[in-house]
């Protein structure tokens, strides 16, 4: 960006020192010499104190007119939501053939590659992971870190919760992560390729949970039909103001991961800055030796 000035007006001061130095210069004695005009020429008005006493005065103007440069900042509000993602590892998430582009997939495997291209997409989220199986434990808490995030996704293994599936333990251990810190918006995706078949606490204590606490919750269901409880899953998305999601394959689990992104995108609200450089030290340094030269010069002529 070009120069800009703050007070750009004091210029106007320089076309009244040429007007004073034009109409009202100052006038001395003189004697009248003959032939005169032979002098003119050899005489010129452009003497060296001259030249030092307009450095100085344009100088001085340009260093009062603040001369700068700027350069725009914007940042960005990064108060998002909480997300809790909530992750059956019980062996049932062994099952290969899930992913028909690659049928040595797992399960586990396919959620944790989609799981991860969600987390990159959330980025003014906090977010935290929670693995159930027989019992549920916090694999994260609450983090705006992404590469941490992600880095704790690849190391969660099956069956490290046990073999079976405590669903409601899972789901009432992530509302309680999220409820910790306040957040905009509270949100917990859930998903199981089975039934709750393990864990203490009952459905309804779980929903009631979710709901004092604002968490809107989404159930994911993996698999074919009657593999997991369709309407246990409909059930906790539909008391929690969430959706259910049925997945077949890898594909379909993709498609609503991104659907669920789509339909929980705030607007984050940017604010811009202007950081301004000054550089009125320049023609203030030169005026300064501009005017130490002029009076060293009449100094001299004084002697």
């Amino acid at each position: 960006m070009p120069y800009q000035f703050d007070y750009p007006y004091v210029f106007l001061f320089l076309f009244a020192l040429l007007a004073f130095s034009k109409f009202f210069a100052l006038k001395e004695k003189m004697l009248i010499i003959p032939h005169l005009d032979l002098l003119h020429h050899s005489y010129s008005k452009w003497t060296s104190d001259f030249f030092l006493k307009w450095v100085f005065f344009i100088s001085l103007l340009l260093a009062i007119s603040s001369p700068y440069k700027s350069d725009e900042i914007i940042t960005k509000d990064n108060k998002g939501y909480n997300i809790g993602l909530i992750l059956d590892s019980s062996n049932s998430m062994k099952e290969r053939g899930f992913n028909r582009s690659n049928i040595m997939d797992n399960k586990f495997d396919v959620v944790k590659n989609i799981v991860a291209k969600f987390i990159k997409q959330r980025k003014n989220d906090n977010l935290s992971i929670v693995v159930f199986g027989n019992f549920s434990f916090v694999a994260l808490p609450l983090t705006f870190d992404k590469g941490m995030t992600i880095s704790v996704l690849n190391t969660l293994r099956i069956g490290m919760a046990g073999t079976n599936t405590a669903i409601n333990d899972g789901l009432a251990q992530s509302i309680k992560t999220l409820s910790s810190t306040k957040a905009k918006k509270n949100i917990a995706i859930l998903l199981t390729d089975g039934r709750n078949t393990a864990g203490e606490i009952p459905l309804e204590v779980a929903v009631k949970l979710a709901k004092k606490h604002n968490v809107k919750i989404y159930t994911i269901g993996m698999g074919r039909r009657g593999e997991y409880d369709r309407a246990y899953l409909e059930y906790i998305a539909s008391e929690t103001g969430g959706m259910f999601f049925n997945s077949s394959n890898e594909k379909a689990l993709g498609d609503i991961y991104k659907e669920i992104d789509k339909l929980e995108k705030q607007k984050i609200k940017s604010n811009i800055y202007e950081r301004k450089t000054y550089y009125f030290y320049y023609p203030l340094s030169i005026s300064i030796i501009a005017l130490f030269l002029y009076i060293l010069i009449q100094s001299r002529k004084q002697i």
